[in-house]
């Protein structure tokens, strides 16, 4: 289930590198970093076919997102970005502290910005670390930034797991983080209606039999995304044991990512 919330996190939250007519959502320029607090709980019930049991969980932590490099400018215009996004948690209830890595190649042309690949890879082995080639490119945002605006971001991958994503500007409202008050932000809605595949391997390799994700997003432009509120259901079904019991794991997880002081944007 951490594992889930994570990959749609780390998709989403570089889904803020949106391009705008005016002040662009994500600024994109080499040093550009935020940091954000993050804050997880969750719900998880287990079932055996003969035994129903319940767990909380909860961690604390903090993402920093950086634009670390720029690998190619193109005779048309286009600049492709190196973008990289390193999460920490503590040890909290019922769960380990962790760390994840995501990088992501982002492309700006005068259409928007995609990403074009990405890899993730977690200290606790959760994540494959296999880089993954978008083509076509996912969608992160073409031109404008209208109230009912709605587009197909693309399908997200993660060693076998796969998300179609879908994002929609619901409006503009102010917003306070621990950054400060930031008014007349887009107010965004990205859904995943179809979350598929596998996770893990060998024993602990579970299939995702159901599952949806909802998360909003606060994006200032000019400073990039500001706040994120990711909500994840999903069912998960087990290998057999020894004794031939299917193990199934339904739960219900909430992840919060708010902007810290000391942010730096600058523009290229």
């Amino acid at each position: 289930m951490h594992r889930l919330i994570f990959l749609i996190s780390a998709c989403i939250l570089t889904a803020g590198y949106a391009q705008a007519a005016e002040k662009s959502p994500m600024p994109l320029a080499v040093g550009n970093r935020w940091e954000y607090s993050v804050s997880e709980m969750g719900i998880m019930s287990f079932s055996d076919g003969k035994m129903l049991k319940s767990a909380q969980s909860g961690s604390r932590g903090s993402c920093v997102e950086e634009i670390i490099a720029i690998s190619e400018r193109r005779p048309n215009g286009d600049v492709v970005y190196e973008d990289r996004m390193v999460t920490k948690t503590e040890k909290g209830i019922n769960t380990d502290a962790q760390e994840s890595v995501v990088d992501s190649t982002l492309l700006k042309t005068k259409d928007g910005i995609f990403i074009t690949a990405g890899k993730s890879k977690s200290d606790i082995g959760m994540l494959t670390g296999d880089q993954v080639e978008y083509d076509p490119p996912l969608v992160l945002f073409g031109t404008g930034l209208g109230t009912g605006k709605v587009w197909r971001m693309g399908t997200f991958k993660e060693g076998k797991l796969t998300l179609p994503m879908y994002s929609r500007v619901a409006g503009r409202e102010s917003v306070t983080v621990p950054a400060g008050t930031f008014d007349n932000c887009v107010k965004m809605y990205v859904t995943c209606k179809e979350i598929a595949g596998f996770m893990g391997e060998g024993e602990d390799q579970a299939e995702v039999k159901r599952g949806t994700s909802v998360t909003t997003l606060w994006i200032s432009p000019g400073i990039g995304t500001v706040k994120e509120d990711s909500i994840l259901q999903a069912t998960m079904e087990f290998p057999p044991d020894a004794d031939g019991n299917l193990l199934t794991m339904t739960g219900t997880n909430r992840k919060i990512k708010e902007l810290l002081p000391g942010y730096r944007v600058k523009t290229e």
